[in-house]
């Protein structure tokens, strides 16, 4: 990375550069991918490279449970979120429930 990021700063000032960071490999399954699973999928990978890099996020995100949850656990996370009144208008929008 640190050469990476040393042929980068030698760009000119006008370029953008978008860099990516450790992730654990998050595998599509079926039975738990219909509808939002795509969306769901994201909030894994990104949750996973948080969890990797930020202490702070590690100490909080999931309960300081130190990993991602699987798709039906962060369904109940954010119905939780919703409970202690987190995003009002997606959970009436979705009627409290967001299902797979």
């Amino acid at each position: 990375m640190a050469l990476l990021r040393e042929c980068l700063e030698l760009e000119p000032r006008n370029t953008t550069t978008i860099l990516c960071g450790y992730t654990d490999h998050i595998q599509s399954i079926r039975s738990e991918d219909s509808g939002w699973g795509c969306g769901r999928r994201d909030i894994q990978m990104l949750s996973s490279h948080f969890l990797m890099h930020r202490q702070e996020t590690r100490e909080v995100l999931f309960g300081g449970a130190g990993f991602v949850p699987d798709i039906p656990s962060l369904q109940r996370w954010l119905e939780i979120a919703w409970e202690k009144g987190f995003d009002a208008v997606g959970s009436d929008h979705f009627a409290n429930k967001f299902l797979a």
